[in-house]
């Protein structure tokens, strides 16, 4: 989905039972990548790219974020935002954003096994008795805890 202005969502779903979000591209301008809400079920085998805020946004329990590519979020995009302690963030290769996942001091030890690179930020907002272990290469900081 193209949007010019950097608004709006490449894939939404809402309120959907078991949602799968499967090999899809979203490209260049949406607002969100790809965001669920409500649901439960599975975003894998993606790419997001160009994206203004978020690349995957799993809003509820019960999502596995699994093998999904996220490339040049914009100056304050952010690869995955989490915002559940429910969701399983696992194998998602994050490149090229400021941010690569903010947990917005959910806690969370389910996020593991993901890469990120050329980030400001390798994980953010982590709980201090979160252990996520990750790859992280020409990243400026690995971790904060940005006040959690």
């Amino acid at each position: 989905m193209n949007n010019p202005n950097g608004a709006g969502v490449g894939i939404g779903l809402s309120q959907a039972t078991t949602a799968k979000v499967t090999n899809n591209n979203v490209v260049t301008g949406t607002g969100y990548g790809i965001q669920t809400y409500q649901g439960t079920g599975s975003i894998s085998g993606n790419t997001v790219t160009n994206f203004f805020a978020f690349g995957i946004i799993p809003d509820d329990d019960g999502i596995a974020v699994t093998g999904n590519k996220i490339l040049n979020g914009s100056s304050v995009g952010i690869g995955i935002v989490l915002i559940s302690s429910g969701v399983s963030i696992q194998n998602n290769s994050i490149t090229n954003t400021p941010i690569g996942i903010n947990f917005f001091c959910t806690a969370n030890g389910n996020v593991q096994s993901n890469t990120i690179m050329d980030a400001a930020a390798g994980v953010s907002s982590v709980p201090a008795s979160v252990v996520t272990t990750n790859s992280y290469f020409n990243v400026g900081t690995l971790r904060d805890s940005d006040g959690c």
